[in-house]
């Protein structure tokens, strides 16, 4: 864990990976939902 800390990206990129690991959940959530509907969505 210290070497993570150490190694602490800039605020602009850290912010930036985190609003891309929400948007990759927020996906796939989406296409979890989109499996559970026996609907097509598109």
């Amino acid at each position: 864990m210290k070497k993570i800390d150490k190694i602490k990206p800039e605020k602009h990129d850290s912010l930036n990976t985190h609003l891309m690991t929400v948007v990759y959940y927020f996906l796939l959530a989406i296409d979890k939902i989109a499996h559970a509907i026996p609907y097509p969505i598109k």
